[in-house]
């Protein structure tokens, strides 16, 4: 009876001492768990260790070391170490440890895999070198746990004795791994932290270089900034983090500068945004916003990048003043000004043009049919079309008839310089004079200076040939006379008679070149053929004159302009252009005629001839009296083409522009 209850006496003693490791064991672990908790990143070194002073007291071991794989796979670094008391410190002489050191216990761990050893004296021959290590450390027992996070081996967590040999049991190796599993969460802990310190420390770095001002807010206060926030306000950082965001903005933009923070979506950069916000000495000035979303110490935070641009602002509103000044000085100049967009629609229309034309800016800016109005004849509108085009955006003193709300016609010189002066946004544009008194004007000095001519044609045909004619057939009647009676004087009589005709035939050359086209409407057809046959006369130059239809033109002013461009034409061709052959070619479409003046020589010089010399002005000059349009351009073969289209007067109607 006496053995029983003895037997049962330790039981209950190993019970009671199994629930007191146990509550121990609980306890330890609730102590290292919170302890690593509450510690910050700053005081994790020191909770490892501590947590491997209360591990090593808890299992009555000489010495609780960490070792930790520091950049690279090849050396372990002793980082924590706690010692029993009358025990020195082994880490000034393991601070770094190759891994080929122990290749048995590294083999294991890297399967993570526990190594539990008793007795060193009894470690398998492949062992040899972690037996010589640990025997001269003087190392008896050894219980190691990997430390590792996933798959990745980042340390050695150990117990060792030295005094005497330890058998590990299964709650020591399970106690090991625990704090193993929580210095390895520490250690992970810390080394982000750091990293996250690294980061943040080189996130500093990089924005003080950065010449755009950088903060970060919480709360609507500046919990950083950088160097160029400094500048930029003008006050420290100490003064700026004292302040919250409302505190620098303008009175005007504080709601829109908080509206735009509050707008901003989580992973959303918003871009572009502009407000104004006060410095330091009281001066207004501008930025331009850039903000995102970010978690900063814990809290939503704005990284906000924020670029001056206040001397931007104060150049667009200088060029604004500027470009008021100028659109006042357009709108106000004595000369017509227009403006085209990429389409082809009015952007600009002056008081002078409002003026001239009776239209208002707003009947024809962006008006798709304001062309149609300005011109409303089709084939003259398609005309005005195609010598925009052929011209481009560098002509001067191209005139055209616009058509003015009172129902009058307006003659308008235009200049364009757009090619050499562009103003942006406007793709074309130009200035214009009103020259229609001045046109009318210099009609009736022409028609009074043709008039005139013709007259003086008429008197020399009609009175001079007339009185010469007469004088030769008395001349002739007496140098017969003279003949007749064999007198000496008969052979002067003979010469003067031949001197008189020479006269009437230079009389009549005279009256032809003063007066070329007759009153009848078929005279420039009949005047065109005797220049052709003239022409191919004197200068042995095959020249001929087509006109598949009559042609008739009743106004003998614009037949006459007509025959003058003509001629003008014959003798640039002739003088210049060495040619071999000259057609001249009347061609009609019901009012629109065209008079073509083709040769085959040498061609015109376009580029530097332009509109000048060679007679080319006068030509253009005539054309323009008539209403006409002269272009002049070189053939496909060679030579040079002069046409001049132009609508003719119906019978009776006299060209003018009122």
């Amino acid at each position: 009876m006496a053995i029983l209850d003895n037997a049962l006496l330790e039981e209950k003693r190993r019970t009671e001492a199994a629930l007191a490791y146990r509550l121990a064991f609980e306890q330890l672990v609730t102590r290292l768990s919170t302890r690593f908790i509450q510690s910050s990143a700053r005081e994790l070194d020191e909770a490892i260790t501590w947590a491997l002073r209360q591990l090593g007291e808890f299992t009555h071991v000489d010495r609780c070391v960490v070792f930790q794989m520091l950049g690279d796979s090849t050396n372990v670094h002793f980082t924590h170490e706690w010692c029993a008391p009358d025990f020195n410190s082994t880490q000034y002489r393991y601070a770094t440890v190759p891994m080929d050191t122990f290749p048995w216990a590294y083999e294991m761990y890297r399967k993570f895999q526990v190594v539990y050893v008793s007795d060193v004296d009894e470690l398998p021959a492949e062992a040899w070198r972690e037996q010589e290590m640990w025997r001269a450390a003087s190392v008896q027992s050894v219980l190691a746990v990997p430390l590792s996070i996933g798959k990745e081996l980042q340390g050695v967590i150990a117990l060792t004795t030295e005094r005497e040999k330890k058998l590990w049991m299964e709650e020591d190796i399970r106690l090991l791994e625990t704090a193993a599993q929580m210095v390895m969460n520490a250690i992970s802990r810390q080394k982000s932290e750091a990293a996250l310190h690294r980061m943040e420390a080189q996130f500093r770095t990089l924005a003080d270089q950065l010449p755009a001002a950088i903060a970060i807010l919480n709360s609507g206060r500046f919990v950083y900034v950088n160097e160029a926030s400094e500048r930029l306000s003008g006050y420290s950082r100490n003064e700026i983090t004292a302040l919250d965001l409302s505190a620098f903005l303008h009175p005007e933009d504080r709601e829109v500068g908080l509206q735009i923070l509050d707008s901003v979506s989580p992973d959303e950069l918003a871009r572009g945004a502009e407000a104004r916000f006060i410095d330091r000495t009281g001066e207004e000035r501008w930025v331009e916003v850039q903000a995102r979303r970010i978690e900063f110490g814990g809290k939503d935070s704005f990284l906000v990048a924020a670029i001056d641009t206040t001397e931007r602002h104060k150049a667009a509103e200088a060029l604004r003043r500027s470009e008021e000044h100028l659109r006042s000085v357009l709108q106000n100049m004595p000369v017509m000004m227009s403006a085209f967009d990429e389409r082809g629609n009015i952007i600009v229309w002056n008081r002078e043009a409002e003026r001239v034309t009776g239209y208002a800016s707003p009947e024809l800016v962006g008006n798709p049919h304001a062309m149609g109005i300005l011109y409303p004849d089709p084939s003259y509108r398609a005309r005005v079309v195609v010598e925009w085009a052929e011209r481009g955006a560098d002509y001067r003193d191209q005139e055209w008839n616009i058509a003015c709300k009172d129902g009058t016609v307006r003659t308008v010189s235009w200049f364009n310089i757009s090619a050499t002066f562009p103003i942006p946004g406007w793709a074309s544009w130009g200035i214009g004079v009103d020259v229609t008194d001045r046109r009318k004007l210099e009609r009736q000095v022409l028609e009074i200076s043709a008039r005139e001519q013709m007259r003086i044609g008429q008197d020399l045909h009609d009175r001079l040939g007339q009185h010469l004619t007469g004088i030769g057939f008395k001349s002739q009647v007496l140098a017969e006379d003279l003949q007749a009676k064999h007198v000496a004087e008969a052979t002067t009589a003979s010469t003067i008679v031949e001197m008189v005709s020479d006269a009437i035939n230079q009389t009549r050359g005279l009256a032809r070149g003063l007066y070329p086209v007759h009153l009848e409407a078929d005279g420039l057809m009949t005047a065109l053929h005797e220049l052709a046959a003239q022409t191919q006369s004197l200068f042995n130059i095959r020249c001929k004159f087509v006109c598949e239809e009559p042609i008739l033109i009743y106004d003998v002013s614009v037949a006459t302009h007509l025959y003058r461009i003509a001629q003008e034409a014959l003798n640039n061709a002739v003088r210049h252009g060495k040619p071999k052959a000259i057609e001249i070619v009347l061609h009609g479409d019901g009012d629109d005629v065209e008079l073509r003046i083709a040769d085959d020589g040498t061609g015109i010089d376009l580029v530097s001839n332009g509109n000048q010399g060679l007679g080319l002005n006068i030509m253009q000059y005539r054309a323009r009296m008539i209403d006409g349009t002269l272009r002049i351009q070189r053939g496909d073969r060679g030579g040079t083409i002069v046409t001049c289209s132009l609508t003719v007067p119906a019978p009776g109607e006299f060209v003018e522009s009122v």
